[in-house]
């Protein structure tokens, strides 16, 4: 270690293997030494690498000077002591001198010191057994003792608590197996199994955690142990509902039904409960936004009367993005926040990292860009102090639209990149469609739209076969990258295909359809019903969702531009520049100010145009220079679009 004193080991001391002539010469040196030092140092390395004073003093089972022979051990280089308070402590001064000493003792005289000393700690320490607890199952579990499968799991959850899932993991699984050794009485099933399962959830093990709960459904069925069966129904509905690289919303839907069915069979209400959360969860990502608000609102309901705060938090929590689907967007925020102070109370870090990133979504579409950029950082930074990948992914999925709203497309580039190498590691699904194609429209932005294209295409062979309604999120992206480009019709048979899809379904991404549908429309030269389509800023105004309200407006101010009416198409751009400037949402704020320069121009002021195309340029110079590279710089200057107002 660092201070060169320690030996660190990787393996437990029996699993490590020592050249024949350095274990023959360690067991000579432990050899050497009188029977009662050989007696003492043989204990010593039964209690571990390092050992306490007490707990070798009460574990000798005859009267020795201990103080004596810790001397004579100390004198031969075999130990030395660690520490005096708050226990007086002793390590071995090279591991391999502890395996030597360990492997000279018979294999049955071992498993009666192990149990000796796992006896000694658990009456020594009884008001700190959590902590002890690894050392206390090591023990028994080397004893034979089938006291091992409490301590396993009592580890397990303690590190689990911390969030130190890897070692959660490792916990339950050692209690699983001894658990199964003939004689050893049933340990608690159902908390065994899913804490396993939710250390592995934490760790985007998520296939491991179905084939967890797969093998504990078995068990359950051979039982006969219809608590443990719904238990673990309603756990693997919830991975398999949501966006997790196991996600499939016919095996979800399935294991509702029938967690259902068993729920009332047994009058469980609160796994009841945890179902309708569950087909919220569904029924959200599968488009039914109606249906998931029906189960959801009826979980709460039962949360609520149950007393039940984490199923409560949960309900809240996923409740949330349902209401913004359909445009209660304050009411959304409500119960976000209600969730998110739950979250607090029971420390649950992994929710309120989550919960973040959800406002982060709730600030980016309703213009507060500021707070989005601000809690996704603090989603990033709470979920890397737990180490939880998936949350460090979550936290970067809509940020970027934010920094891209705002003409920061460099820094949108960089986050939503960073986010996608995260999610590939933790198997996290939903980035690699949405995420990516965000991703390829801001390239398109940048005048390189052949590759954002590339970037759409490779979005859509994500392993999202379940998720097919969320294709439309990336096909509205490859159809405006088609309108960059120039091909209306490919964009318009995109959107038609959205359109034949989405049906009346309400989702997510429903407001970058309604905002893409006037613009195609106004590029296909149908102004009036571009001014139409364009009329749903009131919609969005009155929904909440403010970021859509300026591109509309400066889309409905073009279209009646088109038709000669350039007093209403004054009043309509001038608006939107004003809520774009006090949205801060420089990407839209640039061909807002050029269409007031136009309207300017025809009605005779030419200053006034000026002004405004020089207000427009400046913002060109921002994003220029915030574009993330020389390369991106030029291309985005190099667009028709931009050099029409640099050269005007």
């Amino acid at each position: 270690d660092a201070s060169g004193t320690r030996w660190q080991m990787v393996l437990p001391v029996d699993e490590i293997s020592i050249p024949d002539s350095l274990q023959a010469l360690l067991t000579a040196r432990v050899d050497r030494l009188d029977e009662v030092a050989r007696h003492v140092l043989q204990f010593a390395s039964v209690a571990g690498r390092s050992f306490y004073y007490r707990v070798l003093e009460l574990a000798l089972e005859r009267e020795i000077d201990l103080d004596e022979q810790l001397r004579v051990l100390q004198r031969a280089g075999l130990i030395l002591e660690a520490a005096r308070v708050p226990e007086l402590e002793y390590t071995f001064r090279h591991a391999l001198t502890q395996e030597a000493a360990y492997r000279s003792i018979l294999r049955r005289r071992r498993r009666e010191m192990h149990g000796r000393v796992a006896e000694i700690l658990e009456s020594l320490f009884t008001d700190r057994l959590d902590e002890f607890a690894p050392r206390l199952a090591h023990h028994f579990d080397e004893a034979r003792d089938p006291r091992a499968v409490a301590y396993y799991l009592r580890a397990g959850d303690a590190a689990l608590r911390l969030y130190a899932n890897d070692e959660a993991v490792a916990h339950y699984n050692r209690a699983l197996e001894v658990a199964r050794r003939p004689g050893v009485e049933a340990p608690p099933w159902k908390r065994l199994f899913l804490g396993r399962g939710r250390a592995l959830e934490l760790s985007s093990r998520y296939e491991e955690a179905r084939d967890g709960y797969l093998e504990a459904e078995e068990l359950a069925q051979g039982l006969g142990d219809r608590d443990l069966e719904l238990a673990v129904l309603v756990a693997s509905a919830t991975i398999h509902a949501s966006p997790t690289a196991v996600h499939d919303v016919l095996t979800a839907q399935d294991l509702c039904d029938r967690a259902l069915l068993l729920a009332r069979e047994l009058g469980d209400r609160e796994a009841e409960a945890r179902i309708l959360w569950n087909l919220l969860l569904l029924h959200e990502r599968s488009g039914r936004a109606d249906q998931a608000l029906i189960h959801g609102e009826e979980s709460l309901a039962l949360a609520r009367e149950l007393g039940s705060r984490e199923l409560l938090a949960f309900t809240l929590h996923d409740l949330a993005q349902v209401y913004l689907d359909v445009g209660q967007v304050a009411r959304g925020r409500a119960v976000l926040d209600e969730a998110r102070a739950l979250w607090e109370e029971m420390d649950n870090r992994p929710m309120l990292a989550d919960n973040l990133t959800n406002l982060t979504l709730f600030s980016t579409f309703t213009g507060d860009y500021d707070q989005a950029i601000r809690v996704s950082d603090e989603a990033f930074a709470l979920s890397q102090s737990i180490d939880n990948l998936w949350g460090q992914a979550y936290s970067r999925m809509y940020v970027g639209l934010a920094h891209h709203a705002r003409g920061d497309l460099g820094r949108a580039l960089a986050v939503m990149q960073e986010c996608i190498r995260l999610a590939e590691e933790a198997g996290f699904v939903a980035p690699l469609l949405v995420t990516r194609s965000d991703l390829a429209l801001v390239y398109g932005d940048l005048g390189q739209v052949d590759r954002g294209l590339e970037l759409v295409r490779l979005s859509l062979t994500a392993p999202s076969v379940h998720m097919h309604l969320w294709w439309n999120w990336a096909f509205i992206r490859m159809a405006e990258l088609y309108l960059l480009k120039g091909d209306h019709s490919g964009a318009e048979a995109i959107l038609t295909q959205i359109q034949r899809d989405l049906g009346d379904h309400l989702a997510l991404f429903t407001p970058l359809i309604l905002s893409f549908e006037p613009k195609l429309a106004l590029a296909q030269g149908e102004y009036a019903r571009a001014e139409a389509l364009a009329g749903r800023y009131r919609t969005m105004e009155a929904w909440g969702l403010h970021a859509f309200v300026p591109e509309l407006l400066c889309y409905l101010g073009r279209a009646l531009l088109a038709q000669g009416r350039g007093d209403e198409a004054h009043a309509a751009l001038d608006t939107a520049r004003r809520r774009a400037e006090a949205l801060g949402a420089r990407n839209v704020l640039w061909p807002i100010l050029a269409g007031l320069a136009e309207t300017a121009a025809q009605a005779g002021d030419g200053n006034g145009a000026d002004d405004l195309r020089a207000q427009a340029v400046a913002i060109l110079g921002y994003i220029a220079d915030h574009a993330g590279s020389d390369e991106l710089r030029a291309s985005f200057l190099a667009q028709a679009r931009v050099r029409a107002l640099l050269e005007a």
